[in-house]
């Protein structure tokens, strides 16, 4: 089974008239994890009748962490990067 990673933003957001959550095309089931700035839910696509898991980002948290590194291409100065850019350098790697 191959991998696919699909980036999007939030469109539209509701609950139904069951309880469920639904985020842009998705219908949120049941959450299989939680971390300290994401977490893991099973959803479906209400297109496709197609299940996945979905990563939920808290990006107000992703900005707040940030990680001071060296200048790689010039070996001078600091560089700041947040944990947005950690998620998305792990997303490029799929």
């Amino acid at each position: 089974m191959e991998k696919e990673i699909k980036k999007c933003s939030l469109e539209t957001k509701f609950k139904d008239e069951d309880g469920f959550k639904h985020v842009n095309e998705y219908k949120l089931l049941r959450r299989f994890g939680k971390g300290a700035s994401a977490k893991v839910l099973e959803c479906i696509n209400t297109n496709t009748n197609e299940r996945f898991a979905i990563k939920i980002f808290n990006k107000f948290i992703l900005r707040k962490q940030k990680e001071y590194v060296k200048n790689r291409k010039s070996g001078k100065g600091m560089t700041i990067k947040t944990g947005i850019d950690k998620i998305l350098k792990e997303i490029s790697l799929f």
